[in-house]
């Protein structure tokens, strides 16, 4: 890619951009980077109705795969950026550099841990991640 859009951050705030971009009638390259192995999902449900009542996984997904591909939009799951310059208007992604014309960061948060003692106790788990559920 060395002309288009490059989003990182595959959450719901990256896949509005690629969305509203398309939406808004944007046609060129767009890109959606996350280094999670899955698609863009909810995370609220997760420690609801995923863990607790066994909702599908599938339904936790935004858009489903194919979605994307009808879109054109690629999807670099499982890609962590490891540099950014503005300089040059590049990722590196591991061995992997990208140039962009525009980039937009989504990143969202980390957990937040529990100050307070007992936090580190066996059986407090904290919960962001699929994976983590």
């Amino acid at each position: 890619m060395a002309d288009g859009i490059i989003v990182v951050g595959a959450g719901q705030a990256g896949l509005q951009i690629v969305d509203s971009l398309r939406l808004g009638g944007y046609e060129g390259e767009l890109s959606l980077v996350g280094d999670e192995q899955d698609l863009p999902y909810q995370r609220p449900p997760l420690s609801k109705q995923f863990l607790n009542e066994g909702m599908a996984e599938q339904r936790l997904l935004f858009r489903p795969a194919d979605y994307y591909e009808k879109q054109n939009i690629e999807i670099l799951t499982g890609s962590k950026v490891t540099e950014l310059d503005l300089t040059t208007r590049t990722i590196k992604m591991g061995e992997e550099t990208r140039t962009y014309s525009k980039l937009a960061l989504a990143t969202g948060a980390s957990v937040r841990k529990l100050p307070i003692p007992g936090a580190d106790l066996p059986g407090v788990y904290y919960l962001r991640s699929l994976d983590d559920a």
